[in-house]
């Protein structure tokens, strides 16, 4: 047996960690464990844990308070953070290390808790002084999933390197986060506002002459940060992809390519870092509005821009080789360093724009927010335009950028006809629970507990006035509130209407159309022996039970098209009746028709079933037609 197919998750658990040198990085020190680089590839960022091991002191009006350092705990923690963040991006380690900051006053908390000189001491020094109590500490505080988590991962990785039992605690629940989604209606009035106002910048450069140096800034030649956040958020709605991965895009790479089978069509690609998916969007090149040509021409905007940035990021990495070579603090290192991964990450941004400051783009600290205060975002001040002068049942709720991927869940979700697994593609998820997660929002749940309400009263008044329970009836009333007294008579009659062998319902089968039947002699009693339903629109209805009558005409057809010639063929109605089914065949699941044709030609290669029988009434075309062998 092969080596491969044996179960080693065990041996992976148990052994002792080895962690292994992270790969040198500008401006790292080599004698400081504490301070290391991490080497992302779009994304790198300085992970500096001297706060931990000397404390920090808390800031007024901010809830994060003093708390003191712990130098030996961080000392054994310190690997294994090294290469848990080796390469993660910036967002990962400000998130990981904002967690271990609220542990750290967590043990300040249960320190503090216990007297003096007591006969139980909890002080945190090293690892093995974490227990139990700190545990349920940070469930009464309610900690959040992903902060005890990720501390809980660092931890038991330093203990089984030191030789000790993992904790196998249970992350706290905490409360279910609920999605305040606006209605439907003051979504598309935003979509439309972002569209007017990329529309007005497009206006303006097109106005502008085309002078491109960064003096015509002045004049409005490039976007700024407002006409980036506009395209920024209108691309938001549109793709409905997470804020992160239409901040990652690199103009470098290839994320904009005509669709394989439609030139009129393109695809915008993305990458979602945390699950390392790639995300797709399509998109028509004739739209302006569009994602995809949105970035084009921000990108095209302001290629004199980035060559700018291009320069000066070249000057600064030589100044940063001449520095590395003389006595330097490593602070200032650092700081240089910081300032070339920021110009490194803003050449391959397409969200540029010109400010007071230089040449700037979008990132995750800026895209949402206008200025100081971080509440003044680009979203609320748009939608306060929006409100002025409006009545107050008609104003429109402030949200974030990240509802438009809410708002998108819940379009796709309607278009699909409720199919969660529509909207796990189309999001690109890889498990349903996530999906289910984004269609958890007020406004589908609000409609689900009126359609639920809806239902039970028809139910219970069908039970009552009829003694029966009519799924039609209950699927009509939870759709349009009610059903008339005409509709309920329609129904009863289609339901009585006699079936001819394909399951096609007619209206009159006692007076077939002479085109059909032309030899039919009507009595009153006798009933139509062709039952050619598709050529017979004036008394044909079609039922969704119809299908496998239609599937096994279909397929007789075209076992008669073989076997005549072309021209016989062509000259009789057996092409119109032919076409007309297949028109029909299209308004059913495409599924379920290939499975019905494939099973009826199956039946005629076996001899299971004849096709015709040539006893019947003549066309007049002079060709006899089959007779119904399960006549009405």
């Amino acid at each position: 047996m092969s080596i491969r197919t044996y179960n080693k998750l065990h041996v992976k658990e148990s052994a002792t960690l080895v962690v292994a040198p992270a790969p040198k990085f500008p401006g790292e020190s080599d004698n400081d464990p504490l301070r290391f680089w991490t080497t992302h590839p779009t994304h790198p960022c300085l992970v500096n844990l001297h706060v931990f091991r000397d404390g920090w002191q808390g800031r007024r009006g901010r809830s994060n308070g003093a708390s003191t350092g712990r130098p030996e705990l961080i000392r054994q923690l310190a690997p294994v953070i090294r290469a848990d963040l080796d390469q993660c991006s910036q967002v990962t380690v400000r998130r990981v290390i904002a967690g271990m900051r609220a542990w750290w006053r967590l043990f300040d908390t249960v320190e503090a808790a216990v007297p003096m000189g007591g006969e139980q001491t909890l002080t945190v020094k090293a690892i093995s002084d974490i227990s139990e109590i700190h545990r349920q500490c940070a469930s009464d505080w309610q900690m959040h999933k992903s902060t005890f988590n990720n501390f809980l991962r660092i931890l038991n990785l330093t203990r089984v390197a030191f030789k000790l039992p993992r904790l196998h605690w249970r992350a706290p629940e905490g409360e279910i986060p609920r999605r305040h989604l606006p209605p439907q209606w003051q979504i598309n009035e935003i979509r439309f506002a972002l569209k007017h106002g990329w529309r007005a910048v497009l206006h303006r450069w097109e106005t502008l002459p085309n002078v491109p140096s960064c003096e015509a800034s002045k004049d409005g030649f490039y976007p700024d940060a407002d006409d980036a956040r506009m395209a920024f958020h209108l691309c938001l709605a549109g793709t409905g992809w997470n804020p992160s991965v239409l901040l990652s895009i690199d103009i470098h790479s290839n994320f904009l390519e005509t669709h394989p089978k439609d030139p009129s069509r393109y695809l915008l690609r993305g990458f979602k870092a945390r699950g390392k998916s790639e995300q797709i969007i399509e998109g028509l090149f004739k739209s302006r509005e569009s994602a995809g040509i949105v970035i084009t021409a921000l990108v095209k905007r302001t290629m004199p821009l980035r060559d700018h940035m291009y320069a000066e990021l070249a000057e600064r990495e030589v100044e940063y080789d001449s520095l590395r070579v003389k006595p330097m603090p490593q602070a200032e290192l650092d700081r240089k360093m910081a300032e070339i991964v920021r110009l490194r990450e803003g050449c391959r941004s397409p969200w540029l724009f010109m400010s007071k400051q230089g040449v700037c783009f979008l990132h995750g600290e800026n895209y949402s927010f206008t200025g100081w205060p971080r509440s003044n975002t680009f979203l609320g001040t748009l939608v306060a335009g929006l409100n002025e002068g409006r009545s107050p049942e008609k104003c429109i709720s402030t949200l974030k950028p990240s509802d438009f991927r809410d708002a998108f869940a819940e379009y796709a979700y309607r278009v699909s006809g409720g199919m969660v697994l529509y909207v796990m593609q189309v999001l690109g998820h890889k498990n349903p629970r996530t999906t289910q997660e984004y269609l958890d929002n007020t406004v589908l749940n609000d409609e689900r507990n009126k359609l639920y309400s809806i239902f039970s009263n028809a139910l219970w008044e069908e039970i009552e006035a009829n003694h029966r329970v009519d799924p039609t009836i209950l699927a009509k009333v939870s759709r349009d509130g009610v059903v008339s007294e005409e509709e309920r008579n329609r129904l009863s009659d289609y339901r009585a209407l006699r079936r001819s062998r394909l399951g096609v319902g007619c209206k009159d089968p006692t007076h077939p159309p002479k085109s059909i039947a032309p030899d039919f002699e009507p009595d009153g009693k006798a009933v139509c022996l062709v039952q050619r339903c598709t050529l017979c629109p004036e008394n044909a209805v079609i039922f969704p039970e119809s299908l496998p009558g239609l599937c096994k005409r279909t397929v007789e057809l075209r076992f008669l098209e073989l076997r005549m010639s072309a021209v016989a063929f062509a000259e009789s109605t057996f092409s119109t009746e032919l076409k007309n089914t297949e028109f029909v065949l299209q308004h059913f699941d495409p599924n379920e028709v290939e499975l019905q044709l494939t099973g009826w030609e199956q039946r005629i290669e076996n001899g299971d079933h004849r096709v015709i029988e040539f006893e019947g009434a003549k066309s007049n075309e002079g060709c006899s037609f089959a007779r119904s062998i399960d006549p009405v």
